[in-house]
C-alpha cells in the first residue's frame, strides 16, 4: 500500500494494487452470485428429492463399506502370496535340491519301516575277529585289519538273518563286527566257527564289575598273600555278602612310600550299589577306608592311546617302535633327561583323528593327552563304562524262583 498522505487520508490505489483491488471485488461479486443461485436451488427441493438424495447416501456408503471388506481380503492374499514367494525364493529349486529331498524322504520311510534301529548301541552286539596261526602253513591267517575284513566277506550267510551294520579295524589285525541284535551275533559267532575256525578266533564283548581303589592305614595287606585276609575283613566289618553275582576280589595292592597300603579291588554290582550308600567308604580294622572308582579305561604313557597299557604297547613309527610327548604329540618322551617339554600343547589322539575329518577345525588340539576334557578320552571313556555292571540284575518274580526251584528238585510237570 501506498503511504498515507500528508493530511493523514489514504491514497488512491494505483498500478498493481488497484488492479489486484478489483480482481478481488470481482470474485466477491461471483462467490455471492453462486451463493443466492445454490440457495435458491435448495429452497426449491421437494420432499421426493430429498428421499432421493438420502437413498444415494446410502447405498454409496454400504458400497464403500463392501468395498473396504473386499480390499481387507485381498491383502491379506496378497501378503500371503509374498510370503510364499519368499519362501521359493530361499529353497533351492534345482534338480540336485529335489533329489535330495527325495532321498531324505526315502530314508525316513525306511527307518521308520525298521523293526531295529539303524545305529546300535548295545555293546554286546559287537564281537572281536582276530586272525590266528594256521596250523597247515604256520602263518597268520591274515597280516592286516584290512586282510581280515575281506576274508570275513567270503562268509556265507545265506539262510540266515544276520545283518551286519559295521566292520571296525581292531588291535592284532582283528575287526570289531557290529550286528543289530545279540541273537544275530550268536548266529556269526556259530558260522564262523563251522566255516572258518582254522583262520580266526572270535571273542565275545562281556560286562564286567566295577574296580574299586582304597587307601588303607599300614603295610598288613600291602603282600599278595594277605589278599585272602582283606577280603574277608571287609565283608565282616561292613556286613556285606559275598555271592556269586556279588563278588569281592583283590585284584592287586601294594605299600607306599608313607607306610600306608592302596589296594585294588573288583566287586559285584550289588556290592558297590551298598558302598556307595554307605558314603564310599568301607571300615577294615580299627580305620576307615577311603575308596574311589577306578578310571574304566587305560592309557599308555609311550604313544597316549586308550585301550591298553606301555608294557603291551605297538606303537611304531617307520616300521619302529616309538613314543609320543604326552605335550606337544611330537616323537619323544615327556622329559628329556631332566627337562620336560614346553612345547605349546597339542593332542597326539586329536591330532590323529583330524587326518579322516573334512572340517579339521570341528576337534581342538591345543589340549594335553592327558587332558580329561579330551574329546578323545571322553569318547574312550564312555565306550568303556558302557561295558561296566553297575547295576545288579533284577530279581525273578515269585513265579519264576518256583519254577526254577522245581526245576532244580526234578519236579516238573507239564
Amino acid at each position: 500500500m501506498d503511504p498515507p498522505g500528508p493530511s493523514g487520508s489514504l491514497v488512491e490505489p494505483s498500478g498493481r494494487a488497484a488492479q489486484l483491488l478489483q480482481y478481488a471485488e470481482n470474485q466477491t461479486a461471483y462467490i455471492t452470485t453462486i451463493m443466492n443461485k445454490v440457495s435458491k436451488n435448495i429452497k426449491s427441493l421437494t420432499s421426493n428429492d430429498a428421499k432421493v438424495i438420502a437413498e444415494s447416501n446410502q447405498y454409496y456408503l454400504k458400497t464403500a463399506k463392501e468395498f473396504t471388506e473386499m480390499t481387507t481380503k485381498m491383502e491379506a492374499e496378497i501378503s500371503k502370496l509374498k510370503q510364499q514367494v519368499d519362501d521359493l525364493q530361499k529353497e533351492k529349486t534345482s534338480y540336485a535340491a529335489v533329489a535330495r529331498q527325495q532321498q531324505q524322504k526315502q530314508k525316513q520311510t525306511r527307518i521308520a519301516t525298521e523293526t531295529t534301529p539303524r545305529n546300535n548301541t548295545d555293546p554286546l552286539c559287537t564281537i572281536l575277529v582276530q586272525p590266528k596261526l594256521d596250523q597247515r602253513t604256520g602263518q597268520l591267517s591274515s597280516f592286516s585289519s584290512e586282510g581280515t575284513k575281506k576274508a570275513l566277506s567270503t562268509l556265507s550267510l545265506a539262510g540266515t538273518s544276520v545283518g551286519i551294520q559295521a566292520i571296525r579295524p581292531a588291535s592284532k589285525k582283528g575287526v570289531l563286527v557290529t550286528a543289530r541284535t545279540r541273537q544275530e551275533v550268536d548266529q556269526l559267532e556259530v558260522l564262523i566257527g563251522q566255516q572258518m575256525h582254522h583262520s580266526f578266533d572270535v571273542k565275545r564283548r562281556e560286562l564286567r564289575n566295577p574296580t574299586l581303589s582304597m587307601l588303607i592305614t599300614g603295610t598288613r595287606f600291602a603282600e599278595k598273600g594277605s589278599h585272602e585276609a582283606l577280603c574277608k575283613e571287609i565283608l565282616l566289618r561292613n556286613n556285606l555278602w559275598c555271592t556269586v553275582n556279588d563278588p569281592v576280589k583283590v585284584v592287586h595292592s601294594y605299600a607306599t612310600k608313607n607306610g600306608n597300603t592302596i589296594a585294588i579291588i573288583e566287586v559285584g554290582p550289588g556290592i558297590y550299589e551298598r558302598i556307595k550308600a554307605m558314603g564310599s567308604k568301607l571300615f577294615v580294622g580299627w580305620d576307615w577306608a577311603k575308596v574311589r572308582e577306578q578310571d574304566p579305561v587305560s592309557q599308555c604313557y609311550k604313544c597316549q592311546k586308550f585301550g591298553h597299557k606301555a608294557k603291551s604297547c605297538r606303537f611304531e613309527i617307520e616300521g619302529k617302535p616309538a613314543k609320543r610327548c604326552a605335550n606337544c604329540g611330537g616323537d619323544h618322551d615327556v622329559i628329556t633327561g631332566e627337562v620336560r617339554c614346553s612345547a605349546p600343547p597339542c593332542c597326539a589322539n586329536c591330532k590323529d583323528r583330524t587326518k579322516y575329518l573334512k572340517d579339521r577345525s570341528r576337534i581342538k588340539t591345543d589340549h594335553k593327552a592327558t587332558d580329561e576334557n579330551c574329546p578323545v578320552r571322553i569318547s574312550a571313556v564312555k565306550r568303556a563304562n558302557e561295558l561296566i555292571r553297575r547295576v545288579p540284575d533284577p530279581l525273578p518274580s515269585e513265579s519264576e524262583a518256583l519254577l526254577e526251584k522245581s526245576a532244580v528238585d526234578g519236579n516238573v510237570s507239564f
